[in-house]
């Protein structure tokens, strides 16, 4: 299985303009803590600064599950930034919050860019279905974010 992943995501690796790593954490009930690596490529639109995103991580406790999703973003800003996207995503596990296995990932992230390489970010991921089948009351995160932009 470790090889079939590492297959997979090193193309993703050599395309793509960041990698970043995030690390949140959710509180309802149950604590439960996130991460995920996240690739991003540049892919403007008529010189508007949109991006592809793709993500493979999960969070933990009993209602925990892994994920991959894959979207679109938009980028404003140059040294201070808001990124934010919408992915469709591919869950694991379903629970008493998300009850089908493909949901949509929401991301907001507010950021400051370090440096040329470097990007620091602080932002909220929403887990839902659309309201596609109940019950549907989603998984929020608060992450904390590091990039790096090759």
């Amino acid at each position: 299985m470790k090889r079939k992943v590492i297959f997979i995501l090193f193309p993703i690796i050599l395309f793509s303009k960041s990698l970043g790593i995030e690390a949140g954490v959710c509180k309802y009930s149950i604590k439960r803590n996130f991460f995920d690596v996240l690739y991003e490529k540049n892919t403007p639109i008529k010189n508007f600064p949109t991006y592809t995103t793709l993500a493979i991580g999960g969070w933990e406790n009993k209602y925990g599950s892994d994920f991959i999703a894959l979207g679109e973003g938009v980028t404003i800003g140059n040294k201070f930034l808001i990124k934010m996207d919408i992915s469709l995503c591919y869950i694991t596990n379903t629970t008493k919050h998300l009850s089908t296995h493909f949901e949509f990932k929401d991301r907001i992230r507010f950021g400051y860019k370090l440096n040329k390489i470097y990007s620091f970010f602080i932002g909220w991921i929403h887990f839902s279905n659309g309201g596609i089948k109940e019950p549907n009351t989603g998984e929020n995160f608060i992450i904390m974010c590091l990039m790096r932009n090759f």
